[in-house]
């Protein structure tokens, strides 16, 4: 996966045009409401 990131061109390459697509938005911030949720199940885990 690394290599598609940093690119040679791939659809998730965000340099390829020098813009960044709605869908690579999109798939971060997914990424990013998955980790919120994990770290929130955690610290209620925590709790109990």
């Amino acid at each position: 996966m690394a290599e598609v990131v940093h690119g040679h061109g791939g659809p998730y390459d965000p340099t390829r045009r020098g813009v960044v697509r709605m869908s690579d938005v999109v798939f971060i911030v997914l990424i990013i409401a998955v980790f919120a949720v994990i770290g929130a199940v955690a610290k209620g885990a925590g709790r109990l």
